[in-house]
């Protein structure tokens, strides 16, 4: 069989309605507070920060390796 440059596209989707196919999203960054707005308008969700001194990430950090 000979390879050919395709012809047709079948289907498309934007990242926006990829993940809107998910129940849940769950993800860190150190920019999505700058982006909450969009977060909260596309896919109503909400941003909350986790501030790196806090219990929680002083724990995952004891707890997590690389």
């Amino acid at each position: 069989m000979q390879v050919q440059q395709e012809n047709i596209t079948l289907a498309t989707i934007t990242f926006q309605n990829f993940f809107r196919l998910y129940h849940k999203l769950a993800g860190m960054t150190g920019t999505a507070i700058t982006e909450a707005e969009e977060f909260d308008k596309i896919y109503k969700l909400e941003v909350v920060p986790i501030p790196t001194t806090s219990r929680w990430s002083a724990a995952m950090s004891k707890t997590s390796s690389i």
